[in-house]
């Protein structure tokens, strides 16, 4: 069962690749976008930036474009932001 090295066979090579393993999930884990959980990934919270440099009317005109709202809406927005 066991020689003057420890243990009989090639089972220490099992614990070093367990550490092999989780040394590369960790390195996969701590990319380009650092920590954090798989849901937090892609949104602004996560990176740290925020959309602070749109104006209100640049985001109005945004959600016009999208079809958000009519144009009746963006009209009375649009006064409503230029007063």
């Amino acid at each position: 069962m066991w020689n003057e090295h420890g243990m009989v066979g090639n089972w220490w090579m099992f614990p070093m690749m367990m550490c092999i393993i989780v040394m590369v999930f960790f390195f996969i884990m701590s990319g380009r976008r650092g920590w954090g959980p798989p849901w937090m990934r892609g949104s602004d919270r996560f990176r740290g930036g925020s959309t602070g440099s749109e104006t209100p009317m640049d985001i109005l005109k945004k959600r016009y474009a999208q079809g958000e709202i009519t144009k009746a809406e963006f009209e009375e927005m649009k006064k409503e932001l230029l007063n």
